[in-house]
């Protein structure tokens, strides 16, 4: 059994994940959605992934030094059971939470209060767009808190914080209705943040992290030709290292070759002060792998990406082989360790969450690979 912070973490990853899903592509998410409750109900598992109010901002009030200040905090959040204005003019309707009052801090056990103010996911995507509206909307929803409860929100220094969702969850997924006291948590941080390992290292292949991956591959959305391509050009990799034919030889070069399918930049003359190294997490897979986990942002598809790697042959006096990968905007080199074998490493760009994983095999797990296949031949 995976330990608690662990579970957070795999958590944390899925509903990222989902949620970069849904920003893209509503239509592609209601689909993956759809089918996972089709296979949930063939398993006899009622309602294993919706939310019925999902966080997008989040709204602090200024830090106050000490344990006995008061905090405040207001999740900003979105669900279609809001009924949208009627029109472009039209009242937006707000669904106010139960307020969550005297709730300790994880972090330094300080209290706060938290409430959620939930509207229509067309107003959330209004704001997404327009800051001058977001600020509106944010007033709006103040200004229900504090008729709703009672309550004086000092204005001074708010501001929106990274997570989408502070304090345990509000609601019940199967009524809609306000909890008291909330239930767990509906979005952990960031596994990025902390993780030292990867958190998708850590799931079965029939996870459903596992699956969402596949759906990368079998969306069965009707999109016009142009999405068609653009899709294609995100599922290139699985991407392998050109196989060499001497396993003694050192190998380097591209470990994904995309020049051929259109104009690449590697970024060498991008001003290096310009590129920063990206957030990453490494790790081992239950085989024993070395993974690599690589989050960028900024990029869409694998094209966007250049990564080489260089193995140590068994003469030289390197430490390790290293494995470098860089877009535009930043650039990262790892020493990959001893015990695998860099000449095949592989890697995938997973376009709906922005990841690039890097799998380097260790080098006995490759020895019994071989053993076993030319056993098999025999």
């Amino acid at each position: 059994m995976h330990a608690p912070n662990e579970a957070a973490d795999q958590a944390a990853h899925v509903w990222k994940q989902l949620d970069a899903m849904y920003a893209k592509s509503p239509k592609d998410y209601k689909s993956f959605i759809s089918k996972l409750h089709r296979e949930a109900e063939d398993l006899g598992i009622d309602n294993p992934l919706e939310r019925v109010v999902r966080g997008r901002f989040c709204i602090q009030s200024a830090e106050r030094k000490g344990r006995s200040s008061w905090r405040w905090f207001v999740n900003l959040c979105e669900s279609a059971r809001v009924k949208p204005p009627k029109d472009a003019q039209g009242a937006v309707s707000v669904v106010m939470s139960k307020a969550r009052t005297g709730v300790e801090d994880d972090d330094d056990g300080s209290p706060y209060d938290v409430y959620d103010a939930v509207v229509n996911p067309s107003i959330i995507r209004d704001a997404q767009a327009d800051a001058k509206f977001r600020a509106d909307l944010i007033e709006l929803a103040l200004g229900c808190v504090e008729e709703s409860f009672g309550v004086k929100l000092d204005r001074a220094g708010i501001k929106i914080t990274k997570d989408t969702y502070k304090g345990l969850y509000g609601w019940d997924d199967v009524r809609g209705r306000p909890l008291k006291h909330g239930v767990e948590s509906a979005q952990p941080p960031d596994p990025f943040g902390s993780a030292t390992t990867p958190a998708t290292t850590m799931l079965t292949p029939q996870s459903l992290l596992a699956r969402f991956r596949g759906s990368n591959s079998d969306s069965d959305s009707d999109n016009d030709e142009g999405d068609k391509t653009s899709r294609a050009a995100s599922r290139i990799p699985l991407l392998r290292v050109p196989p060499r034919e001497n396993a003694v030889a050192p190998a380097a070069g591209a470990i994904q070759d995309l020049n051929k399918l259109t104009p690449h930049d590697d970024g060498d003359d991008k001003d290096p002060a310009v590129a920063v190294e990206p957030r990453h997490v490494e790790g081992r897979s239950d085989d024993g792998s070395w993974v690599l986990e690589v989050q960028l942002p900024n990029s869409t598809t694998a094209i966007d990406i250049h990564a080489t790697v260089l193995s140590r042959p068994p003469s030289s006096s390197a430490s390790s082989s290293t494995i470098s990968m860089k877009t535009q905007s930043c650039r990262l080199t790892r020493s990959i360790p001893a015990d695998t074998d860099a000449a095949l490493a592989r890697a995938r760009f997973l376009a709906r969450c922005s990841v690039l994983q890097i799998m380097v095999p260790r080098q006995d797990a490759v020895r019994e690979l071989v053993a076993e296949e030319r056993t098999r031949r025999v």
